[in-house]
């Protein structure tokens, strides 16, 4: 772990966007690394969000550093300097034909095609956690959901007060469920 005088010094790559609501204009300013909710800052003009950020960021990392928290570091991978959106891919010729004959068929462009199939992989990708995360809150959701069920809650208006009391036939329902036979007729 480094000094809290190296986290400061970093220099991110800031981003700032103009942003609205019901005709009043302002800008904000963030790094993706530190969070757009998390470390921003905003301003009238594009040069005090900017400002803002730059105070706003030095706080953050005092924060996270005085928590202990792992502080985000530039991602140094991303340079947008030389890219022009030209790339040379060295291929078989087999893939090549293959690749070609396939943007035949879907009545493109070998560019085009390509790029489709590049971002239809990253968003699978993405597409792939995204899922990931439901299924796992869909499981605390059911665990909660049978918590949830063992419990009888009222309202007492009179004692104006919610009463929380565990069902009595929860455990008997539950095993029911668990081991229900069930029947069909020939």
């Amino acid at each position: 772990m480094y000094n809290l005088e190296y986290y400061k010094s970093l220099e991110y790559r800031v981003i700032i966007e103009k942003d609205s609501f019901e005709e009043e204009n302002w800008y904000i300013a963030y790094a993706h690394e530190l969070g757009k909710k998390a470390c921003y800052g905003e301003g009238d003009t594009p040069q005090e969000a900017l400002d803002s950020f730059l105070e706003v960021k030095d706080e953050f990392i005092n924060m996270l550093f005085d928590l202990g928290k792992k502080i985000p570091e530039p991602d140094p991978n991303i340079d947008y300097e030389g890219c022009n959106g030209s790339i040379s891919l060295r291929t078989t010729p087999q893939t090549h034909a293959y690749l070609l004959r396939e943007a035949k068929r879907a009545g493109t462009s070998l560019n085009l095609f390509l790029n489709n199939l590049i971002l239809l992989n990253l968003n699978q990708s993405l597409t792939d956690e995204i899922f990931k995360k439901i299924a796992l809150l869909e499981s605390k959701l059911d665990k909660h959901h049978r918590y949830a069920e063992m419990k009888k809650i009222s309202y007492e208006k009179a004692a104006d007060q919610i009463i929380t009391e565990v069902d009595q036939y929860a455990d008997a329902t539950e095993y029911w469920l668990a081991n229900k036979l069930v029947t069909s007729t020939i």
